[in-house]
């Protein structure tokens, strides 16, 4: 037992895990169906023939239902398939689920990107639909030798789950442990859930373009900047009993880069710190690399945000944001004593290495990582190597 005082930011780290809205069957389900999904007896009746049939209804015992419920016409431009393809969106019906609480606590604690690669393959071209929506504005030409593509993401539809807490650090959670916290007794399996909400708003994608990128993360410079990082949190890892991470190049830049430019695009937009995200799309895995970022804000209103952020992904308003974030990350205003201290690590667990309150750390709500595991010089270079960061030759 530790003494803390009551209003400490140490008492509740809060374990939230947050996923963006894909359609699982992409096109069929049509903006009518959803509309009709809305109606609470639809939804209802949708989860009372769930919970006793599974993926086994049939569509017509599923349209006499709904009819002994819902007024008849408004099923009138509702064909079989919508509905069957509405009935499995809302309720996941015919997805592969793990069969035990453990499998989703391993693929929890090893930060599989599995969840995160189907998100990855939609935002980056342009869905059409209900809640998640994007369009292509083009590419700058001083941007495309970084940038392979971007993306408006004009409108998203966010879930976000609390899983559990943790207290004094922010350590790593099990599922079933997490849930021991928020309650009393235990649910039974039938009923079990957990406290979430759904938020919808905008953003703006980059996908870095991959051929600079191996080239850039081939160097054996940028390779060893990358792995004081890694060594950084290592010690921290062994200390707490903690799983190791590696922590690639790409991520460290993607992270850094991502934090960099909401700092920037505050500014430029209007909005608060606290209220834009990072969202982080980073693997080396074989047949599912990833190298994008999404930076997006979300609101509880139904009618989600005004649109801000979207204007700022057209080309040439891009093209300022990044030159006015480079620019200011060349020089921190606690310079030279943020990047000389970097080279021992500074900031939470001593996780980072050119980065400080004065040039790239954000809100903890905004961050996916609690402000750790940022370095200005893989962005932009260090003092000694200018040329060490991927957008040194950016200007």
């Amino acid at each position: 037992m530790r003494g803390a005082l009551r209003a400490a930011g140490n008492v509740y780290f809060p374990k939230v895990e947050s996923s963006i809205y894909l359609p699982r069957n992409e096109g069929s389900v049509s903006a009518e169906m959803h509309e009709l999904m809305r109606h609470p007896a639809v939804s209802g009746t949708m989860r009372t023939l769930h919970s006793i049939f599974g993926a086994e209804l049939d569509v017509q015992m599923l349209r006499d239902q709904l009819l002994k419920n819902v007024p008849p016409e408004l099923f009138g431009p509702i064909s079989e398939d919508e509905l069957i393809a509405g009935y499995r969106d809302l309720l996941g019906v015919g997805e592969d689920e793990p069969e035990s609480g453990e499998e989703s606590d391993a693929e929890l604690l090893t930060g599989d990107d599995e969840w995160r690669y189907p998100e990855f393959q939609h935002i980056r071209e342009t869905p059409r639909d209900d809640y998640l929506t994007a369009s292509d504005p083009g590419i700058h030409a001083d941007l495309e030798p970084y940038l392979e593509r971007v993306r408006s993401v004009d409108v998203l539809r966010e879930t976000r789950a609390l899983r559990g807490f943790t207290r004094v650090r922010d350590d790593v959670l099990k599922l079933s442990a997490g849930k021991a916290l928020l309650r009393r007794k235990p649910l039974p399996p039938v009923q079990d859930w957990l406290p979430a909400y759904v938020v919808k708003g905008e953003g703006i994608y980059f996908g870095l373009d991959p051929k600079s990128l191996a080239a850039w993360e081939a160097r054996a410079e940028v390779q060893a900047r990358a792995q004081k990082v890694t060594d950084h949190y290592e010690r921290v890892a062994s200390q707490r009993g903690l799983q190791d991470r590696a922590l690639s190049p790409r991520f460290v830049l993607l992270h850094t880069l991502g934090h960099l430019l909401i700092n920037e695009l505050v500014f430029a937009c209007g909005y608060s710190s606290a209220s834009l995200r990072e969202r982080l799309y980073v693997s080396t895995n074989p047949g599912r690399e990833m190298a994008g970022l999404l930076i997006y804000t979300a609101a509880g209103d139904s009618e989600g945000t005004m649109g801000g952020l979207v204007r700022m992904a057209r080309p040439d308003n891009l093209r300022s944001v990044f030159a006015s974030a480079v620019s200011n990350a060349g020089w921190c205003s606690t310079d030279p004593v943020c990047m000389d201290a970097g080279e021992k690590g500074q900031g939470p667990d001593s996780c980072n290495l050119a980065a400080c309150h004065g040039c790239a750390l954000l809100p903890e709500t905004s961050c996916e990582e609690f402000n750790r595991f940022l370095d200005r010089g893989l962005v932009v270079g260090t003092f000694a190597d200018p040329t060490l960061g991927y957008l040194s030759s950016f200007t």
